[in-house]
């Protein structure tokens, strides 16, 4: 039963595109079937996400293996995921790249909900890019998009207020901790603190405004 608990799904946040690819910062376990997580600058340990926009590329890559990788992009109001499909993803959603690949070639507007594995690498010259590897994914209309919007928005001003709230104690376990910060987020924010420094929210505030 070891290796049941090993695969336990982490949950799926709900994410805009601004907060994941700001991330550089990942943490990944001793262990084979330790999840890794991307670490946003909101302090987000995120395994998993939630993302949803306008699906604006989608092409086929030779790799050096022979077999075919898809790559693309969805994007919403806040900026763009990278995704990729492979012969890793599943049946249901390689079907889907191929049926969603010609309509795209085509000019067709599409809007897709994806849950997604996160993905944090650093190339050799030292370039840090997020990207996501898709589980699931469908198409939606624009009455569902506008409901993750607004849960979207919800959930990211809540990971703001939990930050700002952070910034007047140290950055330390046993700090927040003492200053009543939930403990299932007090991991990230040490982590993020202690990485990114100084942030601006600034940004993430404007981003909120363009998706209502």
């Amino acid at each position: 039963m070891q290796s049941s608990r090993s695969i336990k799904r982490q949950p799926a946040y709900h994410m805009l595109a601004s907060e994941f690819s700001d991330s550089t910062l990942n943490e990944k376990g001793s262990g084979e079937f330790d999840p890794s997580f991307v670490i946003t600058k909101l302090g987000t340990k995120v395994n998993r996400v939630i993302v949803a926009g306008l699906l604006e590329r989608l092409e086929p890559r030779d790799t050096a293996n022979g077999s075919v990788l898809h790559q693309g992009q969805i994007r919403d109001p806040s900026g763009v995921h990278y995704f990729s499909v492979g012969d890793y993803a599943s049946e249901m959603m390689r079907e889907l790249t191929l049926q969603l690949s010609p309509r795209i070639e085509s000019g067709e507007p599409i809007l897709m909900l994806m849950v997604a594995k996160t993905r944090l690498f650093q190339t050799e010259e030292g370039a840090i890019y997020t990207s996501l590897r898709p589980e699931e994914a469908t198409e939606i209309d624009s009455t569902t998009y506008a409901k993750w919007l607004t849960k979207t928005c919800s959930d990211t001003l809540d990971r703001m207020k939990n930050f700002t709230n952070s910034l007047d104690h140290e950055p330390t376990i046993e700090g927040l901790t003492k200053a009543g910060i939930p403990k299932h987020i007090v991991n990230g924010l040490v982590a993020s603190r202690n990485h990114y420094g100084d942030i601006d929210l600034e940004h993430y505030n404007l981003n909120i405004l363009q998706s209502l």
